[in-house]
């Protein structure tokens, strides 16, 4: 008579035991639903890693097209620092200009590196009214109480640029006064470039009393003594330095 082996009847019954949960899992929704959109999910899928691709070539145009516009920065800037005190070539220097303004607003990050240079040169071309929007913004960007003072140097700078003395010369008298609140211990080399502007302006302006009072001060004040050989050096234009200008004015007001 035949047997059934102990082993057939095992396997026999783990896979009655197993039916069930096959079965189970197979009549799942999920795995219904999975079944049925097996070719959306697909494009899904291939959609993903197409967006993941167009992104990717979105971030390094990006990043080129940054690039380019760091590169192309930097030789405008340098061919309008060699043409912008040209007046034949003014036209190509106002093109050049409108181009690194443009730059510099779609790239905040380039103004910290060409505001300050281009006003300057502004300034020096006698460009006061282009100048005067960059400076301002400048000051915008680097507001600390720090820089106040020197803020207050520039702004009178533009006065004098314009030709507005007196405006330049109550400007320079604030300055003077905020700084001598400090009693010398901060911003030394501004208070004596301060001064001999001060006197300059004096001296346009024919006003000889106030003009001897500022020369004596910046020659017999000890605390600046030191920021004065400073400045002498600053202003020293072949033979002659502000020492001696100094002297040759205070003669000339004593005649």
């Amino acid at each position: 008579m035949n047997k059934s082996s102990p082993t057939a009847n095992s396997n026999s019954t783990t896979q009655t035991k197993r039916l069930p949960m096959y079965e189970e899992w197979t009549s799942h929704p999920l795995i219904d639903w999975l079944s049925e959109n097996k070719n959306l999910l697909l494009w899904v899928f291939l959609g993903l890693i197409a967006l993941l691709i167009i992104a990717s070539q979105i971030i390094n145009w990006r990043s080129l097209s940054n690039e380019k516009d760091y590169f192309q920065a930097e030789s405008t800037f340098t061919q309008y620092q060699q043409i912008s005190d040209n007046p034949t070539t003014s036209s190509a220097a106002e093109d050049d200009l409108a181009l690194l303004q443009t730059l510099m607003e779609r790239h905040p990050d380039l103004k910290p590196k060409y505001q300050g240079p281009i006003a300057q040169t502004l300034l020096i071309t006698g460009q006061v009214v282009q100048a005067e929007p960059l400076i301002n913004d400048i000051f915008k960007r680097t507001n600390p109480d720090h820089l106040n003072h020197y803020r207050d140097f520039t702004n009178a700078s533009l006065f004098v640029a314009k030709g507005e003395y007196e405006k330049a010369i109550d400007a320079s008298l604030q300055l003077k006064t905020a700084l001598d609140r400090l009693k010398g211990d901060a911003h030394p080399v501004l208070y004596v470039f301060n001064l001999v502007r001060l006197g300059l302006l004096y001296q346009q302006t024919g006003q000889t009393e106030a003009e001897r009072n500022i020369w004596k001060q910046l020659q017999n004040e000890p605390d600046i003594q030191k920021e004065l050989q400073t400045v002498n050096g600053i202003l020293n234009v072949g033979q002659a330095n502000l020492s001696q200008y100094i002297e040759e004015r205070k003669q000339a007001l004593k005649q």
